[in-house]
């Protein structure tokens, strides 16, 4: 009878001991899944932005009117998002190219955010997000070089 009594004095405590140890752990591990997902959240909504961008380039008929089609899109697409970011809009294209020859519209969006916004208020830092879409210009519409 004594000895069991001893043991069980002995494991006294032992669950606050191992609460201590693992729930910081888990806590930890939930922080590092939320923040990957908020990042991969802000890749897509980068993505996004360069597809609207390019599907709106590729519908104008001059490359002046394209530029400035796929930054509003892209600017609006980001907003809608809710992701702020600092972001860079290049376009390229073939607008000058003859009726019935094929032709692309690319754009790509480098955006900056910074990790405070994503993760925990305050943390120094940001990432760099840079995505490139490309949407075909339609090869039977009349086109003007500009």
């Amino acid at each position: 009878m004594t000895v069991r009594r001893q043991r069980r004095r002995c494991q006294r405590g032992s669950s606050s001991v191992e609460a201590a140890i693992v729930v910081p752990v888990l806590l930890l591990f939930l922080l590092v899944v939320v923040a990957g997902a908020r990042i991969a959240l802000a890749q897509q909504a980068v993505t996004g932005a360069a597809e609207a961008g390019a599907r709106a380039a590729s519908l104008e008929r001059t490359e002046t009117a394209a530029v400035s089609a796929a930054v509003a899109a892209v600017e609006q697409d980001l907003a809608g998002a809710g992701l702020a970011c600092t972001a860079r809009t290049a376009v390229s294209g073939q607008w000058q190219l003859a009726l019935g020859q094929p032709g692309t519209a690319r754009v790509t969006v480098t955006c900056r955010v910074r990790l405070a916004d994503l993760m925990v208020p305050g943390m120094p830092g940001e990432i760099v997000i840079e995505r490139t879409a490309e949407s075909p210009i339609d090869r039977h519409r009349a086109r003007t070089g500009g």
